[in-house]
């Protein structure tokens, strides 16, 4: 819906600037410019039908006993965001049917017309990168004990969730694209 009153606005402006005479001394008289862009009869484009989905990169950061604060490794994560786009295609549809001929015959006759299939297909859009590392505050766990945190990157957003955790996190995001999470034990 936006980008159909984006082009609708667009449009509106284009046409009327093509006709504007503007004087910058005395100002500019909105009233006929709006009137003038309404009766101007600009055909706008309907807009594609489709949309959006990311592709999700995660890495699992895994931590075990320590007595000190643990840093993770740094690692790049990629999103992609793919744009489904349809479009109406003419497409000629013919079949035979059987018409009054000659001598009370029936002769084959074709008859066509055309229909619209919409027909989609699915392309790259933007694509983001940023890195990701985990710091983990001191805390106490058992020799036998691993955690492991999830960090993705789902299009432009990154969220850290816990995969495997003794105990409950709190959670201090700082940076955007050179993300760090500093995880604290409550």
């Amino acid at each position: 819906m936006r980008k159909m009153i984006s082009a609708v606005l667009v449009s509106i402006f284009f046409a009327a600037a093509a006709n504007a005479q503007v004087d910058f001394d005395r100002g500019v008289d909105t009233r006929q410019f709006v009137t003038k862009a309404v009766s101007s009869g600009v055909s706008i484009p309907k807009p594609v039908p489709g949309f959006t989905h990311y592709s999700r990169d995660c890495v699992r950061f895994s931590f075990g006993p320590s007595d000190a604060a643990l840093a993770s490794d740094r690692v790049w994560l990629r999103s992609t965001e793919y744009v489904q786009e349809c479009h109406n295609v003419p497409v000629q549809q013919c079949h035979t049917v059987m018409v009054p001929g000659p001598n009370n015959t029936q002769v084959p006759q074709q008859q066509c017309h055309t229909v619209y299939q919409q027909q989609c297909y699915e392309r790259p859009g933007m694509t983001w990168s940023a890195t990701a590392q985990v710091k983990m505050a001191a805390r106490k766990l058992f020799p036998w004990e691993r955690e492991s945190f999830d960090v993705c990157l789902d299009g432009p957003w990154m969220d850290i969730y816990a995969h495997e955790a003794a105990y409950k996190y709190s959670v201090n995001r700082q940076g955007n694209y050179d993300t760090l999470f500093e995880l604290a034990a409550q």
